[in-house]
């Protein structure tokens, strides 16, 4: 049997559609286990009716404690041999429970990753794992687990880093979401799952997907944050991962890797500390001085750190994105390349963690006759992540 466990807080806009998508699955032995983690909309009436429907609803009631508790819960309540965990706004493609389990018991694996498709307003983006396709076991599996926390830069992870998109065999994953400490606000998904995953015996990978993620404005938007409470988050997740891969025997595995995750927290996250931590009046790591008039390409999660920061410090004549005019429906006062009306001495920030997309983005812009001096790439070697982490962390 699978458990399927749905944290719930508010949803009453979306937790139907989340539920009809799972009690109309081609795989029917299932339960449902729904957690209200203290709704004070009607989310709960909405699960109890749906519930007198269907039996293998379960809805458990609570306070409000947050996620990584509500996880806790749901394990402690659920009795299949497969857990999926699904958050309430989202839905799933009707055969996903079947097609994982399938991959799951013909290849003996632990755990099966899929692919998911994310919703932005009007657009739809798959994501896929950096890892290709296939069953990983022995070698190839040890170095899947060493390439888990960084497969080439600061944001390319070997599996997608959410424990929704995958099928896991409970007796793997029970120990690492009781072990969580419910403290933890960002990062819950990567402090449990990728722990676990190191400690797998088999992993499949599918380019298939089956799990549909809703983006919303509020996931979108740079709300205000306080850099300390998020910097406190980030420590918080760093030694939990850390002990728990203690605990299990596999922290050789993080070398190196997880230092480049915390790094993309630190600067997605808690940015202005960064700068404090650097010492430097500039823009770390990319110029020792603010220019005064700036150009940023990039609105993804460090983009709009960067945006946020130098909006109250400098003239930003224009902010870039090639996905531009759907972000402008979410808020983001985003321009198209095309529509940045900069000039010939303008310093360009190129806000992207990615090599292989900052590659592409400064040959773009120097095809379009941007200088290329003026272009500014994030550029970081490991002596300068581990004293920042230090600094800001300690071990």
């Amino acid at each position: 049997m699978v458990s399927v466990i749905i944290p719930m807080y508010n949803a009453e806009k979306y937790i139907a559609e989340c539920l009809d998508s799972i009690v109309s699955q081609d795989y029917q032995d299932i339960e449902i286990i729904v957690i209200d983690d203290g709704s004070t909309d009607n989310s709960a009436d909405i699960v109890s009716d749906y519930q007198k429907r269907d039996g293998r609803i379960k809805l458990v009631r609570q306070e409000n404690h947050g996620l990584v508790y509500s996880r806790k819960q749901g394990i402690r309540e659920s009795a299949g041999d497969y857990i999926l965990f699904v958050d309430s706004d989202d839905w799933l493609e009707h055969d996903m429970i079947s097609a994982l389990v399938r991959m799951s018991v013909s290849d003996n694996s632990d755990v099966v990753a899929s692919a998911a498709t994310f919703f932005m307003g009007d657009n739809r983006r798959i994501s896929r794992n950096a890892a290709p396709e296939g069953v990983y076991q022995g070698e190839e599996l040890i170095e899947l687990k060493k390439r888990l926390f960084c497969y080439e830069d600061y944001t390319t992870m070997a599996l997608l880093p959410f424990l929704w998109n995958k099928l896991w065999k409970k007796d793997l994953i029970q120990k690492y979401v009781l072990a969580a400490d419910e403290k933890m606000t960002i990062a819950e998904d990567v402090a449990i799952g990728f722990p676990a995953i190191l400690s797998a015996g088999r992993v499949t990978v599918t380019n298939k997907s089956f799990y549909n993620y809703r983006k919303t404005s509020s996931s979108m938007l740079n709300q205000k944050k306080d850099a300390l409470k998020e910097l406190e988050n980030i420590a918080l997740v760093y030694r939990n991962i850390k002990s728990v891969c203690a605990d299990a025997g596999t922290e050789d595995y993080l070398v190196g890797g997880l230092e480049r995750f915390i790094i993309n927290q630190l600067f997605t996250r808690a940015y202005p500390l960064v700068e404090n931590a650097a010492g430097l009046k500039g823009l770390f790591p990319y110029c020792p001085e603010i220019p005064e008039k700036v150009v940023i390409y990039g609105a993804g999660e460090l983009g709009r750190e960067i945006y946020s920061y130098l909006l109250k410090r400098t003239n930003v004549k224009c902010w870039i994105d090639k996905d531009a005019e759907n972000l402008k429906a979410f808020g983001l006062p985003v321009d198209t390349i095309d529509g940045c009306r900069a000039a010939d001495g303008d310093t360009v920030i190129v806000a992207v963690f990615s090599k292989r997309a900052t590659d592409s983005i400064v040959r773009d812009l120097t095809g379009r006759g941007y200088k290329k001096d003026n272009i500014l790439i994030f550029k970081m070697d490991d002596t300068l992540e581990h004293e920042l982490i230090e600094k800001m962390i300690g071990d």
